[in-house]
């Protein structure tokens, strides 16, 4: 449900990941099988990324799906409107948390990085996300 890049970030920076294609119907179905082997296991997933609209062929996973799933097994749903933009497509009462790429909104020549985090506060999972933003954000802009 991810742009190459973001792929990338994950296997440089993260600690583990599975990647579940576009977010069709099969790759939806192959996230729940993951999700209750997870938990069979007694292993937590701690987030479910996905973009909204996919970039570069602006597919999109059926969030209200995730949404049960994420609350069925306690995780958070971090979604990517990159593309889309929140002044095109409002998903954040799908979402625990909204991610959004600024680099090109600030500068188109690539020489700057920028992003923003909006937090959903009627999401359960809000009080935790932000501790952690509070803990960790670094005001830079």
């Amino acid at each position: 449900m991810a742009f190459m890049n973001t792929i990338t970030v994950f296997q440089e920076f993260g600690s583990n990941y599975k990647f579940f294609g576009l977010g069709g119907d099969d790759d939806l179905a192959a996230l729940e099988v993951f999700l209750d082997e997870e938990r069979h296991h007694g292993r937590k997933v701690q987030a479910i990324w996905a973009e909204f609209p996919a970039n570069p062929i602006l597919v999109t996973p059926n969030l209200a799906r995730l949404r049960t799933r994420v609350d069925e097994y306690d995780i958070v749903l971090a979604v990517d409107d990159t593309i889309g933009g929140f002044a095109n497509i409002d998903v954040m009462d799908m979402t625990d948390m909204l991610v959004t790429s600024l680099t090109k909104s600030f500068n188109g020549y690539a020489d700057v990085i920028a992003g923003s985090v909006v937090l959903n506060p009627a999401s359960r999972q809000y009080g935790k996300l932000k501790f952690l933003l509070d803990e960790h954000y670094v005001p830079e802009l």
